[in-house]
């Protein structure tokens, strides 16, 4: 919040109160139907509504900062990172499973590498003895 602050895009009450609601209203949105996906996008919206509102009850008439200080409380309040995240994920999901193999390959040893393997392991090296 200090971080917000020093950016004097509004008043400290102001972002009390519009982190609180919009922390409120996208808990509940969380409880919906509605994909996460979605949801910093949303919290977002929801954000510069909800800074207009409250800069409007406030009486103050910075509408370009009321604007940002609702689109970066938004974003923070539902995970400003996960809103970047999620499409790129997608994307990678989506361009992992167009490449992988229907089954997963595994290797399994033949019963000739398996009787080598068990000689090595009892043998002494000739340098050891000395």
């Amino acid at each position: 919040m200090d971080w917000i602050n020093s950016l004097n895009l509004g008043s400290s009450m102001e972002i009390v109160l519009i982190g609180a609601l919009c922390l409120m209203l996208t808990q509940a949105i969380k409880q919906t139907k509605l994909n996460n996906h979605w949801l910093p996008w949303v919290a977002m919206a929801l954000g510069v509504l909800i800074a207009l509102l409250v800069g409007a009850s406030q009486g103050d008439t910075h509408y370009w900062s009321l604007i940002i200080l609702g689109l970066l409380i938004g974003g923070f309040s539902a995970g400003l990172f996960d809103g970047f995240k999620a499409p790129f994920q997608a994307y990678q999901t989506n361009k992992s499973t167009n490449n992988a193999p229907e089954t997963p390959v595994q290797w399994q040893p033949s019963s000739a590498q398996l009787n080598e393997s068990a000689k090595d392991e009892g043998s002494v090296p000739k340098d050891a003895n000395q």
